[in-house]
């Protein structure tokens, strides 16, 4: 297993020392393959002759699981790197704690010099954190339950980090805690994204019902020019027609049918007129509230769809805050648009009411149902715009459905 000059040299230092223990050699079994041996060896006296005792142990199996533990350990602290995630460990009854090397790197701390302890671990963590934080861990300590929660850390060199700390407890036989481990991950990248995002969700709802509250104005603007103004036009043209009638009649008898024709147009035009301004905005919403322009509406539906529109209204004798009252007219103009385009139903129950600081909103229909990417309001416009309308009030709509039974809309919105 040796050459000649290394056999010289454990033979002197046999006979100097007595013993050579573990000494390691690979040597070829006779399968063909290699193994891994240590060998111990001891200078005797057996009967007067002196003799070498030699111990051999085949240690190839203990090798490989040490390397197959290495190389776990290698991908571990890899995995930690990549996913910014540290380990920890927490003898409860003797107090010892122990990081990874890649929560120390996440904590600021030298792993070589630091001595990791509980304490250390809380002085670590942001003054405004720390009662939180120490009462999670110490009730976990207690009653054996996991944990999990967010702490900023602040590291030696002034930086502030966002870690989300997932710990479990091992108790002993009688049920008492007497470990913790668990782990640490830096999580500040994705938290402040998390951030900015909802910044820009808010600012663009913000945007939204900015707009929104300036296209329902400019609704009313319009509504009132073409009620006052071009209404008022109109009329004025009818009296005068009426009137011209009179007196042409008794010369020209044609004139007579040629003003009724022109009559009959300008009622038309009123009616149109009238229409136009209560789609753009009804008058009954801003005179006489919410509850009646439901049943305008739904009365209007009816007429146009011949679909069976019913309403049933328990709201109390209050005035609702006009951002309300305008937010639900346009969720029920859109679902009602969208039972007579896709339900293929005959009838359906609208029902406004009030509970507490709640008002409700239902549209019933008896149609052909929702598909389930519509409960989601996955590709359809008018259902997320509906869904905007209500979040901007601080409310949410729920869609339920089933294909061949129907599909019920409910809208929740608080009063403020």
């Amino acid at each position: 297993m040796i050459g000649t000059v290394e056999r010289e040299a454990l033979v002197d230092r046999l006979r100097r020392t007595g013993a050579i223990p573990n000494l390691e050699f690979v040597v070829r079994h006779r399968d063909g393959g290699s193994r891994d041996v240590v060998v111990s060896l001891v200078s005797c006296d057996l009967g007067g002759d002196a003799c070498v005792l030699g111990i051999f142990q085949d240690v190839t199996h203990r090798n490989q699981a040490e390397e197959a533990l290495r190389t776990r350990e290698r991908q571990l602290l890899l995995a930690q790197q990549i996913a910014r995630m540290g380990s920890w460990e927490w003898d409860i009854r003797t107090g010892v704690v122990s990081w990874s090397d890649e929560l120390c790197r996440i904590l600021g701390v030298d792993p070589r010099t630091v001595h990791p302890s509980y304490e250390g671990f809380v002085d670590l963590v942001h003054p405004d954190d720390r009662r939180h934080v120490r009462e999670t861990i110490d009730r976990a300590a207690s009653d054996g339950q996991p944990f999990l929660f967010d702490f900023r850390a602040c590291r030696p060199d002034g930086a502030v980090r966002i870690l989300h700390c997932r710990g479990e407890v091992i108790c002993d036989a009688a049920g008492r805690p007497v470990r913790m481990f668990g782990t640490d991950q830096d999580v500040t990248e994705l938290r402040l994204a998390d951030e900015q995002l909802r910044l820009s969700q808010q600012k663009l709802r913000n945007l939204t019902a900015y707009q929104l509250e300036v296209r329902e104005e400019e609704r009313a603007r319009i509504a009132r020019e073409i009620h006052d103004v071009l209404g008022q036009t109109l009329t004025a043209l009818k009296l005068d027609v009426s009137s011209l009638r009179e007196m042409v009649a008794r010369r020209e008898p044609s004139a007579d049918g040629r003003l009724q024709e022109i009559a009959g147009l300008l009622d038309t035009a009123i009616k149109d007129v009238r229409r136009l301004a209560s789609e753009l905005r009804p008058v009954v919403l801003d005179q006489l509230g919410l509850p009646a322009a439901v049943e305008w509406l739904a009365g209007d539906f009816q007429r146009r769809t011949g679909i069976d529109c019913r309403v049933r209204s328990s709201l109390p004798d209050t005035t609702l805050p006009a951002d309300v009252s305008t937010g639900l007219f346009r969720i029920l103009q859109e679902a009602l648009t969208n039972v007579a385009r896709h339900s293929g139903a005959n009838r359906v129950e609208v029902t406004l009411q009030q509970a507490s600081r709640i008002v409700y909103l239902e549209v019933t229909d008896n149609g052909k149902g929702l598909p389930e990417a519509a409960h989601a309001g996955q590709g359809s416009l008018g259902i997320l715009g509906m869904r905007e309308r209500a979040l901007l009030l601080g409310g949410f709509i729920e869609l339920k459905g089933e294909t061949g039974k129907g599909t019920k809309l409910t809208a929740w919105v608080p009063l403020k």
